[in-house]
């Protein structure tokens, strides 16, 4: 996992994906990192529909969107990691 894989993965607020169906990840290709001064911060590469995307995140969060770019391969790493931890019951949220 390159460098900025690894920032991105360790800044993952978990109770945030939480409230996320895992499988909107990949359909939609996101990734919902933070939160931070009012933004939520999100994970998308090149095939993703922002508007779509937007849509389906107003339903979890008032906050505006900040996309975050990263190619496609990253991505895809990015949603499988973050799978494989979940299926590891790796939903460590602090609490």
């Amino acid at each position: 996992m390159n460098e900025l894989l690894n920032r991105l993965k360790n800044s993952i607020n978990r109770q945030i994906l939480n409230k996320i169906n895992s499988a909107l990840l990949e359909q939609y290709k996101f990734v919902p990192i933070s939160v931070k001064d009012d933004f939520l911060f999100v994970v998308i590469n090149s095939q993703t529909d922002k508007n779509v995307v937007n849509t389906k995140l107003k339903e979890y969060y008032p906050q505006q969107v900040k996309f975050i770019t990263v190619p496609d391969n990253d991505l895809a790493e990015l949603i499988n990691g973050i799978k494989a931890d979940m299926e590891k019951g790796g939903s460590d949220d602090g609490t």
